[in-house]
């Protein structure tokens, strides 16, 4: 907790200092550099969307960090694209970094630290999204078989209750908000929209109940339900990958395609849209439709064959 503090009261100090400095500079002198540091260190902005931004604004300072922010312009911006791309790195990824650009310019010109922006007419590259396909029980199986405890407590809660499997929810959960005698938990929710509730209560299988039984047992004196040797997770992503390798799967599976593969086999299996966008906390039921549910060959034969037939 004294660890916490101090780290907190460090980036309170860095807020205020960006801030200060920012302020104190004008159109003519402030550059790309402290415009990115000023915009990553405004209030009303999530931890993880700072976090998030922070790694990909390293590239942008790189490249334009010591140019002075009025005099940037379009031609610029271009070649940073153009750059990027001989990289090698996805339309998706070089566009999201532009865009973190162009916000900072527009919130300094809400904030009068510049008139204007060099990439108001910029129209990004079209970059298809990459939709992978999530996780099939028979493959989670497979890495069931010889994940280490926590990868497996993350892929039962992942897949049965299509929960946020990271920092914001799954990784949040203790064991004072599961009930196995009421076969619910209340579920944190990531701060994703104004209003939004704090907790959801989510039903719980009855082959979960009985895993998260055996595993609170065994974390007597522990207060998180995934947790490593006790302490709590941050972060998992090399050994989701080396549990992937060890279950001899070769295409890629992200973590975050637990939370597809529950909105897919539950909605393939009967699951109400509405009911399924509650448990998963979406305010419209369409985004399942529109980003989670993946369809199975056995749905789309299903369909066809669903009309009624012409034959005599």
């Amino acid at each position: 907790m004294e660890q916490q503090a101090a780290h907190a009261g460090r980036d309170r100090q860095r807020i205020a200092q960006a801030k200060k400095e920012t302020k104190r500079g004008t159109a003519s002198t402030l550059t790309v550099d402290a415009l990115l540091d000023a915009y990553l260190a405004r209030d009303g902005i999530k931890e993880i969307t700072r976090t998030a931004d922070t790694y990909h604004a390293v590239h942008l300072r790189r490249a334009l960090g010591h140019r002075k922010a009025a005099r940037l312009t379009e031609a610029d911006a271009k070649a940073f694209i153009a750059a990027q791309r001989e990289r090698g790195l996805k339309q998706t990824t070089i566009n999201r970094r532009v865009k973190i650009l162009r916000a900072a310019y527009n919130w300094a010109i809400r904030e009068n630290l510049l008139r204007a922006s060099p990439l108001a007419g910029l129209r990004l590259p079209y970059a298809r999204s990459q939709r992978l396909l999530p996780p099939t029980p028979d493959e989670l199986r497979q890495i069931l078989a010889v994940a280490p405890k926590h990868i497996q407590r993350l892929i039962w809660l992942g897949y049965c209750t299509g929960a946020r499997p990271g920092p914001s929810e799954l990784f949040r959960l203790t064991w004072s908000d599961v009930s196995e005698a009421a076969g619910a938990a209340l579920m944190p929710c990531a701060a994703k929209r104004p209003g939004g509730h704090d907790y959801r209560k989510i039903p719980l299988r009855s082959d979960l109940i009985d895993k998260l039984l055996a595993w609170r047992a065994e974390d007597e004196g522990c207060e998180w339900v995934i947790n490593y040797h006790g302490r709590q997770i941050r972060n998992l992503g090399s050994a989701w990958r080396a549990a992937l390798r060890k279950a001899g799967i070769t295409r890629r599976i992200t973590v975050y395609g637990l939370r597809h593969a529950f909105a897919t086999e539950t909605i393939r299996n009967g699951g109400d849209i509405r009911s399924v966008a509650t448990i998963m906390d979406h305010a419209d039921p369409s985004m399942l439709l529109k980003v989670y549910q993946h369809i199975h060959e056995s749905q789309m034969r299903a369909a066809v064959e669903a009309p009624e037939g012409l034959a005599a």
